[in-house]
């Protein structure tokens, strides 16, 4: 009661349209008691909650939150149970690697996925004007729709309900990003578009007015205000409310224009020749901002497929340039230790998104490291090199052909 009753009241008169002077006439209490109520500062006397629920035409349930603290306790037991079943899925799949095999009766991958839908599906049914459960609903249509339209149009329609009738901008925002890869995914990039110009530009993102309030606040403190200044000889303060939020800022920015940056070069390799010099100057662009990710946060930095990419195009008209690219793609692999494996497996499915079965390998990871440098075709003119043939010594001492 403690929780929700004054915050319900105040819902209740004011979507009524009655004032706390009515209500406090209609109930023989001051004005100033119900003022109180709303705020948390007292409570109705127990006696009190059939008169106001049956003013309200409410149930006294309903004035206390019963059924919406119900409703939160199911959410939460939803949310756990989502949780245990894509921890089951990690360890399933890491026995899986390990070992070969899995214990038997194990629940398959899309058994797991069904049953998460259906959890959440039921909540949907139940709690139709709730958008949080909605957009949890939808998002894992989305997670889990590969292969399978009708599910992703589902996803779609719920997203579109919550869009109408949701206030929530965060939850908003989510639902456009979500129909934005929704429809690209069905190849209507029109659509795609359309959503997207919903979205805010750059310059209104938390990262960016992040960026501004640190700036304001640095210069101010400076300059202005000695006591703060005197802060600034705390290095933590200076690392928590400066440094953190500005290398924040610079990460956001900088992992999206990565990710354009990788998608233009995608579609610039479609021309060939003819867009040869522009996809290069790219990968000049890409760079720094791949080291720059491999400083702070190496696994998201590949600067050794980068490094691969890189030489695949100088290798066209500079071989040497190509050959210094080959030994720094060796040099950000040297990390994989000697006796390293790497395990994985592919999951083969059918046209309805029914998973078949899947295919577990095992290689020693320097191998593939050095597979992955020297195998393709794209560096064949300079295989033979003796720097080429050195570098992929360097990674791994065998023969690559062997498997």
């Amino acid at each position: 009661m403690n929780i929700t009753i004054s915050e319900n009241l105040r819902k209740l008169r004011v979507n009524r349209d009655v004032t706390q002077e009515e209500l406090a006439e209609y109930l023989k209490v001051s004005a100033q008691s119900v003022s109180k109520w709303e705020r948390g500062d007292n409570f109705p006397d127990i006696t009190l909650l059939p008169a106001i629920a049956g003013y309200f035409e409410v149930t006294v349930d309903d004035l206390l939150g019963v059924a919406a603290l119900r409703d939160e306790r199911r959410i939460e037991d939803a949310i756990e149970r989502t949780n245990k079943l894509l921890r089951e899925e990690r360890q399933s799949r890491k026995v899986y690697l390990e070992a070969g095999e899995l214990e038997p009766n194990t629940p398959t991958l899309e058994s797991r996925h069904d049953e998460i839908i259906e959890l959440w599906r039921e909540l949907a049914h139940d709690m139709p004007r709730n958008y949080r459960v909605l957009t949890q609903y939808a998002t894992w249509l989305k997670a889990f729709s590969v292969y399978k339209k009708e599910q992703a149009s589902e996803a779609i329609r719920i997203f579109d309900n919550i869009l109408e009738h949701c206030t929530d901008d965060e939850l908003r925002y989510g639902a456009i990003a979500a129909q934005v890869q929704l429809y690209s995914g069905f190849g209507d990039f029109k659509k795609a578009q359309e959503y997207a110009n919903k979205l805010p530009p750059s310059n209104l993102t938390q990262e960016f007015m992040g960026e501004l309030i640190v700036s304001g606040r640095w210069s101010k403190s400076v300059f202005e205000q000695s006591d703060e200044e005197r802060l600034l000889t705390d290095r933590d303060v200076v690392e928590e409310h400066y440094i953190k939020p500005l290398r924040d800022s610079i990460h956001a920015f900088a992992f999206r224009a990565l990710h354009a940056l990788s998608n233009m070069r995608t579609m610039l390799r479609a021309f060939g020749a003819e867009r040869e010099g522009e996809y290069l100057k790219l990968l000049m662009y890409d760079k720094p901002l791949m080291e720059l990710f491999h400083y702070d946060e190496p696994n998201l930095g590949d600067l050794s497929g980068f490094y691969r990419e890189l030489a695949d195009e100088y290798v066209k008209f500079d071989h040497e340039a190509a050959l210094d690219c080959v030994e720094k793609a060796v040099e950000e692999d040297m990390w994989i230790g000697v006796d390293d494996v790497s395990r994985g497996f592919t999951d083969t499915f059918d046209g309805e998104g029914t998973q078949l079965s899947q295919t577990r390998f095992e290689r020693p990871a320097r191998k593939l490291a050095a597979q992955r440098i020297a195998g393709g075709t794209a560096l064949a003119p300079i295989r033979e090199h003796p720097r080429f043939v050195a570098a992929i010594k360097r990674l791994w001492d065998g023969d690559l052909t062997d498997d």
